[in-house]
């Protein structure tokens, strides 16, 4: 570091990675939403093409998430 002095990089992988430990849980709760809002989407298509529709829609709002990200 500038002042010459050693830094546990231990402790800088634990402050990092214990960061994403936090998001954990917020990341669990937005697929989750993201999910359920894709279920409630074309409620109207034939039968057959409905589940794939669905699941379009989850994709398309997972790659926008990405996408903004």
């Amino acid at each position: 570091f500038q002042n010459g002095e050693a830094y546990d990089l231990s402790r800088v992988y634990e402050e990092v990675f214990g960061l994403e430990r936090e998001q954990t849980d917020v990341l669990k709760a937005d697929v989750d939403e993201k999910f359920r809002i894709a279920q409630n989407t074309f409620e109207d298509a034939p039968a057959e093409d409905r589940d794939f529709l669905k699941f379009f829609s989850f994709i398309c709002m997972l790659s926008f998430d990405v996408y903004v990200k």
